[in-house]
């Protein structure tokens, strides 16, 4: 077994970072080198591969308008497209233009759906409703040998090999969970979830510090050890009473706290 508290070092916890802030852009696709006039389309499907653990909290679009007030459906479905004009998309809404002829970037607001997502998922933004072309234009990537996003693209429910959409994606990152079990002194177990997978777990006095950026739970923190999502270790009684939390190696996200 592991003694955690044998390993401290003198100070506070140096991870060196800022805290990651709710809605962190996930996937940017910025290249707009085409654009799509959606008077004559009705259907645009842009696979997206979520790269963090987190519920999306929406995504930008590039679009321009020649008509103040007329928006453009857009819709998530969940998986990969392309998805028939007659699936139920897990949300769905319309984006504006502010200006007229102008390219801009308008936010489409789909926290409310509450889609929660691992790394590794897929998901699908449509513009257009499936039926009906909605007017204004849409920008886009087309071309070879340009770099773009790998995932798919859908024109029409038709595969485009060399176009994808200009998008940004965002994300609200679910903090990670720890719990212990089993009694001070003696062998505890502390397990987190949400998160990287790799976690520092620090411990101190009641109280709060704030430190390199990082709001924390515990006055005086020091840093007993790092860990994965589960680990056995044995507590002296000297730390019983202490408050331990950990914060994810990635994000810099801490954990609720605990007294042992």
């Amino acid at each position: 077994m592991k003694r955690i508290l044998s390993l401290i070092a003198a100070g506070v916890l140096a991870v060196g970072a800022a805290p990651a802030q709710t809605g962190v852009v996930d996937q940017s696709v910025l290249q707009d080198n085409v654009a799509w006039n959606m008077g004559f389309f009705f259907d645009m499907q842009q696979d997206v591969r979520v790269g963090i653990d987190g519920t999306l909290e929406g995504f930008k679009l590039r679009i321009a308008t020649s008509t103040i007030g007329v928006g453009q459906p857009v819709s998530v479905f969940v998986g990969p497209g392309p998805h028939l004009p007659s699936a139920v998309p897990a949300w769905s809404g319309m984006v504006f233009a502010s200006s007229l002829f102008n390219w801009e970037w308008v936010f489409a607001d789909c926290s409310s759906a509450g889609l929660i997502f691992s790394a590794g998922d897929v998901f699908t933004i449509r513009v257009g409703d499936g039926f009906v072309a909605s007017g204004g234009d849409l920008t886009g990537n087309s071309g070879w040998p340009t770099a773009f996003y790998a995932e798919p693209f859908y024109e029409d429910l038709s595969s485009r090999n060399l176009d994808r959409l200009t998008f940004e994606t965002f994300m609200t990152i679910t903090p990670p969970t720890l719990s212990v079990t089993g009694t001070c002194p003696g062998s505890v177990t502390f397990d987190v979830i949400n998160g990287s997978g790799n976690y520092y777990l620090i411990y101190g006095n009641a109280g709060s510090s704030t430190v390199f950026g990082i709001t924390l739970d515990i006055a005086n923190p020091a840093l007993a050890t790092t860990m994965t999502s589960t680990l056995n270790a044995v507590v002296p009684s000297a730390a019983c009473g202490k408050t331990v939390q950990a914060v994810d190696m990635s994000t810099f996200i801490p954990s609720n706290s605990i007294v042992l």
